[in-house]
């Protein structure tokens, strides 16, 4: 039986083992320069299916992990001796977890930027000094 993890408020029904071979097929597919269609094309599948492989959603055969393999350049162990920078085990809810979070670390400098744009417009118009009517940059002038 597969275990259910929820991410976020959506339940995932992936098998965990599946979605971080889906993982290690997508970086390894990147890592050699194809795109999916060239590499659906290259391995004789369909573009859904290297979607479905990659999303981890695809319960494949050793055969055809031996076919991935091979159109990649590595070795079927390859897919199983992946680490994180620090040497720990790889951890597909983990990686999961910190590609959504760079994506959201992304549009936040985005926003963060036009917010920037216009707080520094705001302060601008704040610095500028008043101008009386006599063209003087003193405090404007009621008529007295």
């Amino acid at each position: 039986m597969v275990k259910k993890s929820t991410i976020g408020s959506v339940e995932d029904d992936r098998d965990p083992v599946l979605v971080a071979l889906g993982i290690r097929v997508r970086e390894l597919r990147k890592a050699s320069g194809l795109s999916v269609r060239e590499f659906a094309t290259a391995a004789g599948m369909s573009h859904a299916y290297v979607v479905t492989i990659e999303a981890g959603a695809a319960n494949f055969s050793i055969s055809v992990l031996g076919k991935i393999a091979n159109i990649l350049g590595v070795s079927i162990a390859s897919f199983f001796e992946v680490t994180t920078p620090t040497g720990n085990a790889f951890d597909p809810v983990l990686s999961k977890m910190a590609a959504e979070l760079r994506q959201i670390r992304q549009e936040l400098q985005s926003r963060g930027d036009t917010i920037g744009t216009i707080l520094e417009e705001i302060e601008a118009r704040l610095e500028k000094p008043k101008e009386g009517p006599s063209g003087d940059k003193s405090k404007k002038s009621d008529g007295h």
